[in-house]
């Protein structure tokens, strides 16, 4: 799960900020749903953050990202290949 944060200084411009946070819901990892909104509540009540979203990972993002790993892998194999020695 990723949620952007738009970061801001004064007189910066914001930066927008993605994390991943494994293990919501999940029993046993201590980390629930609730107390990440509310943490990230309190961040935008103390302006820490503009802005805040909470996503789920979908099979369309599973699909992609694998979809990516292929592709890489299979540069990163074609580049091995064409660099090693004969």
């Amino acid at each position: 799960m990723s949620s952007p944060i738009a970061i801001t200084q004064p007189n910066q411009t914001p930066v927008e900020v993605r994390y991943r946070i494994t293990g919501i819901n999940i029993h046993g990892s201590g980390v629930t749903l609730s107390e990440t909104f509310s943490k990230l509540a309190s961040y935008l009540q103390s302006e820490m953050v503009k802005d805040f979203a909470l996503t789920r990972t979908n099979m369309e993002h599973v699909f992609t990202n694998f979809a990516k790993f292929q592709i890489n892998a299979a540069t990163e194999g074609t580049s091995q290949q064409a660099a090693a020695p004969v």
